[in-house]
């Protein structure tokens, strides 16, 4: 059915209200960035909408507003109306790209293509389902989120215990070997072959290659050392190799790979890198770092 069909869309914002009108407490109040604020004035009593983000930035992204609420300007709040639950509509449209918007340097959507827009309506009792279910992915995935923060405050803790008791430390130029990645460009990559991590990479391989010369395997740490420091990575590939903004480093016997990459990721690369317009990670810099 058309969005216009079963609900009202109504144009957002007070007439005056703006950001500098927020206090510590009061009634929710909605922007185009969602709701960030609260007034002293209640524009809509005990009711349920889909608020859209109509211009700017936040073009397209939806947020859900029940009971009592207050809408600032660029915005259309939604009221759907009865055989359509308002959850159900906003997990339908909360994306940039359900949306048809107009513009590209300051896009904004049109009320009437608002209302000319196709949504599914499946019965009520099958909407609420839905939702139910939607929420119970939404506490899942918000109870997994503080575990793993959890997780990152034990480990970043046993690390700090690591860097500061008393066992021998020698610096990494003694435990591993340390070299700068190969030089390879964006004309060497043949997409198979090889796969390559560079500075900016993440996880995955920045690209492939059948020209790669230096050949790397599994234990091998990739430092980023241009542009982007550290964000130490230990692929699993076979064979791999790095291009010339990272630092390959290969632990030493008595230096278990997957231990000093543990430490590595929480160090501060900043600290060592040079302070230039490009940061920048020198072979001497790293190799004077002390691991114990």
């Amino acid at each position: 059915r058309r969005l216009g069909e079963l609900a009202e869309v109504v144009s957002g914002g007070r007439p005056g209200l703006t950001k500098s009108d927020y206090r510590l407490e009061g009634v929710p109040a909605y922007s185009a960035a969602g709701q960030d604020g609260f007034v002293s004035e209640t524009e809509f009593r005990d009711r349920s909408a889909v608020i859209l983000s109509s211009i700017g930035a936040h073009c397209g992204k939806c947020f859900l507003a029940s009971g009592d609420f207050t809408t600032l300007a660029n915005t259309q709040v939604i009221f759907p109306g009865p055989g359509l639950e308002a959850e159900f509509l906003y997990h339908q449209v909360n994306s940039p790209h359900f949306w048809p918007r107009v513009g590209s340097a300051h896009p904004f959507i049109r009320p009437r293509d608002i209302r000319a827009c196709w949504i599914f309506v499946p019965p009520p009792g099958e909407q609420l389902e839905f939702c139910r279910r939607m929420r119970r992915l939404d506490q899942a995935a918000a109870a997994s989120e503080r575990l793993l923060l959890k997780l990152g405050l034990v480990e970043a803790d046993w690390v700090e215990r690591l860097w500061q008791s008393h066992h021998p430390a020698p610096p990494l130029s003694v435990s591993s070997s340390l070299r700068m990645g190969e030089v390879l460009v964006s004309a060497d990559c043949t997409g198979t072959g090889t796969p390559i991590y560079s500075a900016e990479s993440g996880d995955r391989p920045w690209r492939r290659s059948t020209h790669a010369r230096l050949r790397l395997r599994p234990g091998t740490i990739v430092i980023g050392a241009r542009g982007s420091l550290g964000n130490p990575r230990l692929p699993a590939d076979p064979v791999f190799t790095a291009t010339q903004t990272t630092i390959v480093l290969q632990p030493g016997e008595g230096m278990v790979p997957g231990y000093l990459w543990l430490l590595l990721r929480h160090f501060d690369f900043a600290r060592i890198g040079a302070q230039q317009a490009v940061p920048m990670l020198t072979v001497s810099a790293l190799s004077a770092v002390r691991a114990p």
